[in-house]
């Protein structure tokens, strides 16, 4: 999650649940003029039949918030799709009021357009933390802030935000607006490397900045940097929320280790310094030193890995349920990359 803003007091919220005013209705109540306008032409029809959905929560901008992203370009009313895009990925499924957050979650939202979500059939996430009274909600990238909470409708809630948020974007497109991973980013662009960190349903342990000049990245070979690069690169979904003591299998088919402790978390003993940066593909976090392959398997016990190999964190929730069959296949391929992994380096 992005750096959290000081405490901003909530303002009082009003009760729509008489007269039978549902979201949609409840979007022109709050005085976000601008979008109930919007909704209303005819071929929004879609959007306002979502907005009826039975127990949602939608996370509003304001019409400031509005206006704002309109003038920066983010938001364009007068295109279907990404209005239909940007809206989509506000509303989240179930009834969440202000209370019910205390710690980081990951709420699956509408947003499903596969051009544009390429994690299998899930749905794209947006986070959500509490920090003292501040309700903030984020990409990963950008976050905004709860200024009205708790608008209750006759189907679901609504949180009025300060701010638009964009849906996640590529990899490559999403560390070019984090500063801290411009060498990485310098890094993926001069080796070719943005066809791998595109891969789909994908997590990225990316090092930072000061990561690679203390590596001394610019003068070492070019095959050493290709396979750090890619052993950070993990097959699944995991984000700060699902990491838990374990092991995870590399696009190289070897071992990476995950530990936390109180909260933190380390991979291959490289502390997680910024966690959950959303991409369309997966989630990005970033480490504070190179992980090195062939420096960090002494450290792994190969009975580490049935964390990972027995849990169902391995399936996202938002996904479609497989077969067992086919969950049991998965399982078995990622036991013989375990195995060949462990091989490998008892023969080195």
């Amino acid at each position: 999650m992005s750096q959290t803003p000081s405490a901003t007091k909530f303002a009082s919220a009003p009760t729509l649940t008489s007269g039978g005013n549902d979201i949609l209705k409840g979007i022109n109540a709050t005085g976000s003029t601008t979008l109930a306008k919007t909704l209303a032409l005819p071929k929004y029809i879609t959007l306002r039949q979502l907005f009826s959905t039975s127990k949602v929560t939608l996370f509003l901008p304001s019409e400031s918030a509005v206006q704002q992203a309109i003038s920066d370009g983010s938001l364009n009313l007068t295109m279907t799709q990404n209005t239909t895009n940007i809206l989509t990925y506000h509303l989240v499924a179930g009834i969440h009021p202000s209370n019910t957050f205390n710690a980081t979650q990951f709420l699956s939202s509408f947003f499903k357009n596969q051009t544009f979500v390429k994690q299998g059939n899930s749905f794209q996430v947006l986070g959500v933390s509490l920090e003292g009274s501040t309700l903030q909600v984020t990409n990963g990238v950008a976050s905004a802030n709860v200024i009205t909470p708790n608008i209750q409708c006759n189907n679901g809630i609504i949180h009025v935000i300060d701010s638009v948020l964009v849906p996640p974007k590529n990899v490559p497109t999403t560390i070019t607006q984090i500063p801290e991973l411009e060498a990485f980013s310098n890094i993926t662009q001069n080796y070719n490397l943005t066809g791998v960190l595109s891969s789909q349903q994908a997590t990225i342990f990316a090092p930072n900045n000061g990561a690679w000049n203390q590596l001394g990245y610019l003068a070492q070979p070019e095959g050493i940097v290709l396979r750090d690069v890619k052993y950070g690169v993990v097959r699944g979904v995991y984000r700060s929320t699902d990491l838990q003591p374990g092991a995870l299998i590399s696009i190289t088919g070897q071992v990476v280790k995950v530990d936390r402790t109180d909260g933190n978390i380390t991979i291959n003993g490289a502390h997680i310094v910024h966690a959950d940066i959303l991409t369309s593909a997966g989630v990005v976090h970033v480490i504070d030193s190179v992980i090195d392959p062939t420096e960090s398997s002494a450290s792994i016990d190969p009975s580490f890995s049935l964390h990972y190999l027995s849990t169902s964190s391995m399936i996202q929730s938002t996904q479609r349920p497989k077969s067992r069959a086919s969950i049991m296949i998965a399982q078995w391929w990622m036991v013989v990359a375990l195995a060949a992994a462990i091989v490998t380096f008892i023969g080195s």
